[in-house]
């Protein structure tokens, strides 16, 4: 399907439609508005103020909405009040995104609004975002993914809009910095202010600060990390250091999803963990393997996952991910439902990760 049958789908979706969009500032939220704003009846723009979400982007989103003419509403989001989202476990993402579900049904209700559309990508759906299922459930349109439109299509578009950020590396809230432990408020503050300094003073563009407690380990882009001299960490540790931290490391293997979720990655190095054999893999392959491999087969299995599916499945996900040297088999001997039954997760795999 070329571009033009792609934003028909997108036009017909809107058109004649009242339409909320779920605007967070990012490149995709961005464009998704632009579209709105075009072919829909009428369009209002939703921004959720909290502060697990960049400052500077939801001033972007201000901004940007005013320039479209856009009415704008701006609400609190009190997600850190929610006990069940702050323990941090896996299902935080889909907690979090059934939330902003619950407050968007609320506003569209209020402005007699025919459609929620929020700013998800074909890109997307080969990614572990358990919110995704949420979207489902509230029945909030993801335009993008109905169209199939991927993400490099969409910063396409919006170099073609003229929006500045089209280029924007990706983002996501300050809570996925927080690696174990609960979430808090003051943690997400610390973690916000270490990766704002590190943007600002060193011209960086994708910036990562991991919370382990006491050790702030800094994840950047590959070009980033370039960017960098051993004159300069001197000033970097002094100031993470002020902000609550004991320790402060930089990753050298650069920002992680660059390397878990990159489609080459998979297409190129799957064949090193092969069915029925023992062969050596590196833990980054492993992990990207088992992660869309298991995820692709337990929605595949469920369909429409309960909450308490979704919980059991990622917790498969999680075990998995920490073995060393084991099959498939002997991890699923907890897992007492029908997947066991039909063979889901399991499918013969023999893995021995590289220490």
């Amino acid at each position: 399907m070329n571009m033009s049958k792609k934003l028909k789908v997108i036009r017909d979706t809107f058109h004649g439609k009242k339409v909320l969009v779920l605007l967070s500032g990012g490149v995709d939220s961005s464009v998704l508005l632009y579209l709105a704003k075009k072919y829909a009846k009428e369009v209002i723009a939703l921004t959720l103020v909290s502060d697990i979400f960049r400052g500077d982007l939801i001033e972007r989103a201000k901004k940007f909405a005013k320039e479209l003419g856009v009415k704008h509403i701006l609400v609190d989001f009190p997600i850190l009040s929610y006990e069940e989202y702050i323990a941090n476990t896996s299902m935080r993402c889909y907690i979090c995104k059934r939330k902003v579900c619950e407050l968007a049904r609320k506003i569209a209700e209020e402005n007699g609004i025919d459609i929620i559309a929020d700013g998800t990508n074909y890109s997307d759906l080969s990614d572990n975002r358990p919110g995704l299922i949420a979207l489902k459930e509230y029945n909030i349109v993801s335009p993008f993914v109905d169209a199939k439109i991927k993400k490099e299509e969409i910063r396409k578009l919006a170099k073609e809009l003229n929006i500045e950020w089209y280029n924007d590396p990706p983002e996501s809230c300050y809570a996925t910095r927080i690696i174990y432990g609960k979430i808090t408020r003051e943690r997400i503050r610390r973690i916000a202010k270490a990766e704002d300094f590190l943007r600002k003073e060193f011209k960086l563009k994708l910036v990562r600060v991991r919370d382990h407690e006491e050790i702030a380990r800094i994840e950047l882009s590959l070009d980033d990390i370039h960017k960098l001299s051993p004159t300069d960490f001197p000033k970097i540790v002094k100031k993470i250091k002020s902000l609550g931290f004991k320790y402060v490391t930089l990753d050298l293997a650069g920002y992680h999803s660059e390397i878990l979720n990159s489609e080459k990655l998979v297409r190129d190095k799957i064949p090193c963990i092969a069915k029925k054999k023992a062969r050596i893999a590196s833990k980054d392959e492993v992990f990207v393997f088992l992660k869309r491999k298991l995820i692709e087969e337990a929605h595949e299995f469920y369909r429409n996952p309960t909450l308490e599916e979704l919980a059991d499945m990622y917790q498969v996900i999680e075990e998995i991910l920490r073995m060393k040297g084991q099959t498939f088999e002997s991890l699923i001997e907890f897992k007492k439902k029908k997947a066991v039954e039909r063979g889901a997760f399991s499918k013969g795999y023999v893995i021995k990760i590289e220490n």
